[in-house]
């Protein structure tokens, strides 16, 4: 990836010179995630080129090597579509819904941004990122679960 590339795309040349260095690395990949799942190509280039510049400069902070990293991961996964089952969709709207309401509960023993969301006698547990919660609501939607009527589309209950 080159600044030709960026600076052909306006809108990805405009996200890139309103980002600055006091957006923390975590975000910037949370960011990625969020554009990533969402289609937008013009802010993935902006936020892939931000982090690559970053982590050249500042090669020493793990959290940015941390965040690159992360980055790259998302970089090489499809969308994923909806081809679960339709009671996995409703699991996985539910996830969005409740997250927008506040409706989970925050983990304090697996780390201090773990969050929980109970769904009948389902526990789904993530970080407390928004990309990191759309991302296991679109599995969820797709049928890719840690579960096993996550994957079979069998009954929960």
């Amino acid at each position: 990836m080159n600044i030709t590339e960026l600076m052909a795309d306006p809108t990805a040349a405009a996200i890139y010179a309103s980002l600055g260095l006091h957006v923390p690395p975590a975000t910037l990949a949370d960011n990625y995630l969020q554009a990533k799942l969402s289609g937008n190509t013009s802010e993935c280039l902006a936020l892939e080129y931000f982090l690559r510049e970053l982590a050249r400069s500042h090669f020493h902070v793990p959290e940015v090597l941390t965040a690159l990293a992360s980055m790259e991961k998302h970089k090489a996964m499809r969308k994923p579509g909806t081809g679960g089952s339709k009671m996995l969709r409703e699991i996985g709207e539910q996830i969005r819904a409740d997250y927008d309401a506040g409706r989970f509960i925050n983990i304090y023993g697996e780390g201090p941004d773990r969050i929980r969301f109970t769904i009948g006698r389902l526990n789904v547990t993530c970080s407390r990122m928004p990309g990191a919660v759309e991302l296991v609501a679109c599995k969820y939607e797709r049928g890719i679960g840690k579960s096993r009527s996550a994957r079979y589309g069998t009954a929960l209950a």
